[in-house]
């Protein structure tokens, strides 16, 4: 980290020489510090660099590059958990999106999906409902009902149907991506374990005992062929 950052922090300075400290040139190696200090747990080096790399992309104004910008900052503030600041930056973000993509484009759906991860944080299921079933809408038609993608999106849509208490609905989302896990032999990493634990919480919640007991019991045995420290992406 040491290294990249000198290395970063000297071509920063070079630029900054050549085109002055507020041309738009500079987000690019500003984007690449906050990515350093974000992987290196400096958090407040990191943010320092992502507003100012958002500041020049908005003199820019082309919308691609502006939204590049608010993404950057968005994820660091869900990543640390400051739900209500990315909120406002996921909802500006698909604004912009919006002028340049279209209604089903994917980075529209991620970004929805990470808006609905904001309201879960700050305990608002019902709020999460619209935009993580419109992630899920967009995924289905662009990719297929049966890649991995819409498992994990059936997989957020199934946990804010638990935490609202539709269970029959979650219970419903949870199956259908286990069918897609198991048919794309991808049944074997940390989301299926913890889809398998939620979907054992919706069957316990509709007294089907037994088959809570079978999920868990499968969740448990994944779990334990997984490394303790899994690299979550």
């Amino acid at each position: 980290f040491e290294e990249a950052e000198t290395l970063l922090l000297q071509a920063l300075a070079i630029e900054e020489g050549e085109c002055g400290a507020d041309n738009p040139r500079l987000a690019g190696t500003l984007d690449r510090l906050g990515r350093l200090y974000r992987a290196w747990d400096r958090a407040e080096s990191a943010e320092l660099r992502l507003k100012r790399s958002l500041a020049l992309k908005e003199k820019e104004a082309a919308p691609q590059v502006v939204a590049e910008g608010l993404d950057n900052l968005a994820d660091l503030y869900l990543g640390l958990g400051r739900y209500q600041e990315a909120e406002a930056l996921y909802i500006r973000l698909l604004k912009v999106q919006e002028e340049f993509l279209p209604a089903d484009g994917l980075p529209i759906a991620a970004t929805l999906t990470a808006l609905a991860r904001c309201h879960l944080g700050q305990s608002r299921p019902a709020r999460a409902e619209p935009p993580s079933k419109r992630a899920l809408a967009i995924r289905e038609k662009v990719q297929g009902p049966h890649h991995p993608e819409v498992a994990g999106a059936l997989d957020n849509l199934g946990y804010v149907c638990l935490q609202l208490g539709k269970f029959a609905a979650a219970e419903t989302l949870y199956k259908r991506s286990l069918a897609i896990a198991e048919q794309t032999q991808v049944a074997d990493n940390l989301d299926v374990a913890i889809c398998l634990e939620n979907y054992a919480t919706v069957l316990g919640k509709l007294r089907k005992k037994a088959d809570a007991q079978n999920l868990e019991a499968r969740a448990q045995a994944l779990r334990a062929k997984l490394p303790a420290e899994p690299v979550l992406q």
